[in-house]
């Protein structure tokens, strides 16, 4: 699509980044295994927990 300033604008991708599969991927992992041997709740929390220190730390 061509905007009234000339410039082409590039459709919005619908796919999910690699670094996403493998934060998503990672967390669930160690969710999953936190959760066997703890239970659900610290599962959840950890898992939670890794997703958001993968995000910060993955670029």
């Amino acid at each position: 699509m061509i905007d009234p300033r000339g410039t082409t604008e590039q459709p919005e991708q619908s796919h999910l980044p690699l670094r996403w599969v493998v934060i998503l991927a990672v967390g669930t992992g160690v969710g999953l295994l936190i959760g066997f041997a703890a239970g659900p709740a610290p599962g959840m929390t950890v898992g939670v927990a890794t997703v958001g220190l993968l995000h910060r730390v993955v670029r």
